[in-house]
């Protein structure tokens, strides 16, 4: 029997649902499966299962048309609990055109390990927000500034108490003389703000950094050293000589 498709023009999807729901979305998914998706958004604000996830997942990475149309692709698990195994997860990061990916709450560890795995030379943008467990340090960031040479975004929480050594020669990204906008969120924490500001400008030389979060301790503090020392660098760039 031949699938009937609906849709076929579809170029955005969003889904806001708990596991019962997302099982009976599951024929809807496959239906819009030949439509040129461009946008994909998930917001998961009930409780689900892993099963119901995994289904979910694989249904996507099976719609061939949407692993060369999607470009974007939001997924939020807000007050949920319940931890998505790292297998599962990477079923979304089989796209061939994905420029935008925005992870927020996401009950999963993300590590060094698991940026350098998904990070694509097509990414534009990159941001990872709210409460999840993200054991992410300050090289990581040399992974985007490497791979991505069209990075213009990226936000994230990251922990550069340990600040490495400037690379010889640079990055992708330098070359690329794009302008690059940080957003370090609260509870990243820092030791040496001069340090990791000539780091994070020697994989961006067209930075501009800003720290979202609250209160007035030393990691605030420095950050905020981080932004006024990017600034100035910036700043002298910028003026003619």
């Amino acid at each position: 029997m031949i699938r009937e498709t609906y849709f076929k023009s579809l170029s955005h999807f969003e889904l806001s649902t708990g596991s019962q729901a997302l099982i009976s979305c599951l024929p809807l998914m496959e239906a819009i499966g030949s439509s040129p998706l461009r946008t994909l958004c998930f917001w998961f604000r009930y409780a689900f299962s892993v099963l119901s996830i995994h289904r979910l997942f694989q249904t996507i990475n099976s719609n061939t048309p949407w692993l060369i149309s999607l470009q974007a692709l939001t997924l939020s698990t807000f007050e949920i609990a319940i931890s998505i195994p790292l297998s599962t997860f990477e079923l979304l990061f089989n796209f061939h055109e994905l420029r935008t990916v925005r992870l927020s709450d996401l009950s999963i560890t993300l590590n060094n390990e698991f940026i350098g795995r998904i990070v694509d030379a097509r990414l534009e943008e990159f941001e990872l927000d709210g409460s999840g467990l993200y054991d992410i340090s300050l090289d990581c960031l040399e992974e985007f500034a490497t791979r991505c040479p069209n990075l213009s975004f990226l936000q994230l929480s990251v922990n550069a108490t340990d600040v490495p050594p400037i690379r010889p020669s640079p990055p992708r990204h330098c070359t690329a003389g794009l302008t690059m906008r940080l957003v370090i969120l609260s509870e990243s924490m820092i030791t040496n703000s001069g340090g990791v500001a000539s780091y994070l400008l020697s994989l961006f030389p067209e930075l501009t950094v800003s720290y979202v979060g609250s209160g007035w301790d030393e990691h605030i503090k420095r950050w905020g050293e981080v932004v006024r020392i990017v600034s100035l660098a910036r700043s002298k760039t910028d003026c003619p000589s």
